[in-house]
C-alpha cells in the first residue's frame, strides 16, 4: 500500500516537472522569421498592391489588371514551387 502511494506521488512530481519544463520551453520559443516580404520583393509580386487596390471600388479596366496581376503571380509562384520540387527531388526520392 506504501509503495503504491510511493509510486504515484512521484509520479505525480515528474509529472508536473515535465509539464513545467515543456511550459517554459514552449514560453521561451523564438517565433519563426517571416520570409514573405523578402519573396515578394525578390520576385516582383503584385498581390500586395493588389490587395491595396482591392479596398477601393474600381472600374472595369482597373480589374483587368488586377486580374493579370494575379495571374502572372500565380504563374511565377507555380513556376517556383516546381523549380523548388526539381532541386529538392533528390532528397525526397532518396
Amino acid at each position: 500500500m506504501v509503495a503504491s502511494v510511493l509510486i504515484i506521488v512521484i509520479s505525480l512530481v515528474l509529472f508536473v516537472y515535465w509539464f513545467r519544463y515543456t511550459s517554459l520551453l514552449i514560453l521561451s520559443a523564438k517565433p519563426a522569421k517571416d520570409y514573405g516580404k523578402a519573396v515578394v520583393e525578390a520576385n516582383q509580386l503584385s498581390f500586395p498592391a493588389v490587395r491595396a487596390k482591392l479596398s477601393h471600388p474600381a472600374d472595369p479596366v482597373a480589374m483587368e489588371k488586377i486580374e493579370a496581376a494575379l495571374n502572372r503571380d500565380y504563374k511565377l509562384l507555380t513556376r517556383l514551387m516546381v523549380d523548388s520540387n526539381k532541386e529538392c527531388s533528390w532528397w525526397i526520392t532518396g
